[in-house]
């Protein structure tokens, strides 16, 4: 039991440790390896079960901040996500009974098939991928142009299974040498490919100027319509002294317009005052929606980038929401409806 739990735990805290702000990626490449110690000698529910019991220990180490946020929400995701790890635990468990050691050759498959489940349905939860452990290693990943995170995913588990079976096997001198040639390998292809594809010359040909603005208003206070004029006097105020240092693009936060800019021409043409003379873009959130032909319509928490001089505004629609943080998932079935009408309710920030 208490070496079941040491194995889960080092997974969980390996992976925290890899995972960005650290800049110690290469733990990714052994952190799966206490998990499958771990799953050897158990079948079924019992594997379902300790596949839990690590994914509840990694999001705890790695998903914390959603605490900051809401403690509600923290407690949906640490109650959810571990699923999918359990999951994948039921199924590493069920091709070791059925390839016995072939099975390994399927492992980096099968955990690309669970990350990539993990983006789907209204649980979706694409934010803890094994691949974004290697955000610092530019020139290893370079490659992702192509396969997206699920190719770096698929990476890193490949060098776990190689170095669990150098683990396995160090006293048979064959197997162990070529696992070591093949990781060898693997860290030579993508390094030739990320040196070859990133300029050796890292001059740039131009430079751009960005200003970040923040106004750091209260999240709760800013939604009150009658504080939008107080709200975008703080960032207009901020944002002139900002032009004097000649910026190419400015950058409001999030729902720093709390309200739907579109329908505010008035507030339009003010941002246009700001920056039609300084020649200078706008990025910034606001709310946006979308009427359909039904008479029915969507409202989106959307980032807007408004041009000097250019009537036509471009948006973009933020389209994953951190469940149970930034939404009630299935909100409209049982028990999540009685679990937002009783106490989860987002409020306005359920889009």
């Amino acid at each position: 039991m208490k070496k079941n739990i040491g194995l889960s735990l080092l997974t969980g805290i390996l992976l925290a440790l890899a995972l960005p702000p650290f800049k110690t990626g290469f733990l990714a490449y052994g952190a799966l390896i206490p998990f499958f110690l771990l799953l050897e000698n158990k079948r079924g529910g019992e594997a379902f079960r300790w596949g839990y019991i690590t994914g509840l220990f990694t999001a705890i180490t790695t998903l914390f901040w959603i605490g900051l946020v809401t403690a509600p929400g923290l407690a949906g995701m640490l109650l959810a996500w571990p699923l999918y790890i359990g999951l994948y635990a039921f199924l590493h468990t069920f091709l070791l009974g059925q390839l016995a050691k072939f099975a390994y050759a399927v492992v980096p498959f099968l955990w690309v098939s669970i990350e990539y489940l993990q983006s789907m349905t209204e649980l979706a939860f694409p934010w803890n991928y094994i691949g974004y452990t290697q955000s610092y290693y530019t020139p290893l990943i370079q490659y992702a142009e192509y396969t997206s995170i699920y190719g770096v995913s698929f990476w890193v588990v490949l060098l776990n299974v190689l170095f669990f079976v150098i683990w396995k096997n160090y006293t048979k001198r064959r197997i162990a040498v070529s696992a070591i040639f093949a990781v060898i390998l693997l860290f030579i292809g993508p390094l030739i490919n990320g040196l070859y594809v990133i300029p050796a010359d890292e001059t740039p040909e131009r430079t751009v100027k960005v200003s970040l603005i923040q106004g750091n208003r209260d999240p709760n206070a800013k939604w009150n319509g009658d504080v939008y004029e107080d709200n975008f006097r703080i960032y207009s105020e901020m944002t002139q002294k900002a032009l004097v240092e000649e910026p190419d693009l400015l950058i409001w936060p999030e729902t720093a317009l709390p309200f739907y800019l579109r329908s505010k021409p008035t507030f339009i043409t003010r941002i246009h005052r700001l920056i039609d003379s300084s020649h200078t873009t706008l990025l910034t959130g606001t709310m946006d929606f979308v009427y359909f032909k039904d008479g029915s319509y969507d409202h989106f928490n959307s980032a807007m980038l408004i041009q000097p001089f250019e009537p036509i505004i471009q948006s973009y629609n933020k389209m994953k929401l951190v469940p149970f943080s930034e939404r009630v998932p299935y909100k409209n079935y049982f028990p999540f409806n009685f679990l937002k009408t009783a106490f989860w309710d987002l409020g306005i920030g359920d889009f």
